[in-house]
Order: structure tokens, then C-alpha cells, then sequence
């Protein structure tokens, strides 16, 4: 399958599933799980959906994105849960209080 049919595929509107089968169906979360295990399994790096959704959370963050939006990305309904995906280095914290503080200068 070439990259351009796989695309029809894929719903261009924000509110519609991301993954659809031939069907026009929503992929199962389950069969999402496999596909993506399956593929990282290819892969040098490893890891897990969870691993990825971390991943995705961290970089959100280290690129500026706001906790809330964050929190709607990954579903959450739960602030305290996203905090918990979120891992921040010290790069990060500093930048920020340095950008935002007014004595982190």
C-alpha cells in the first residue's frame, strides 16, 4: 500500500477518528495497541504505546504547550493525570523560569 492510498484513509476533520479502516469505521483502540507494539518491535528504540504517549506529552511540553492543552490532547480527564505523564528535565525548568520570571534573568 503507497503512502497516498493509506491518506484516503485518514479524516481531515478535528472531531472525526484519526484511524479508520476500509469500512470507514473507527480503528479499535486494541488494534491500535497491536499495530503500533508491532511496529516499534521493528524498531532499535523499542518501547510501548505508553512510552510514546510520555514521549508526546514531554515534548508538548518542552516546546511550550500548556498543561491544559496537553490534558485535552491525551484525553485526560484529569489534570492530575496529565501532570503524571509529563516529565520535565532541568533544561527545561530552567529555560522557562528564565523566560517567565522576571528576576530569571
Amino acid at each position: 500500500m503507497t503512502l497516498k492510498s493509506e491518506l484516503k484513509y485518514i479524516k481531515k476533520n478535528f472531531d472525526d477518528p484519526l484511524f479508520i479502516n476500509k469500512k470507514n469505521k473507527r480503528l479499535p483502540k486494541r488494534t491500535l495497541q497491536r499495530r503500533i507494539k508491532k511496529y516499534l518491535a521493528l524498531t532499535d528504540i523499542g518501547g510501548t504505546v505508553h512510552t510514546l504517549r510520555h514521549t508526546f506529552a514531554s515534548h508538548l511540553m518542552e516546546n511550550g504547550a500548556d498543561i491544559l492543552t496537553i490534558k485535552e490532547l491525551l484525553g485526560h480527564s484529569s489534570l492530575s493525570t496529565t501532570q503524571r505523564y509529563i516529565k520535565l528535565n532541568r533544561k527545561t525548568i530552567t529555560k522557562v523560569y528564565q523566560g517567565s520570571h522576571p528576576h530569571g534573568e
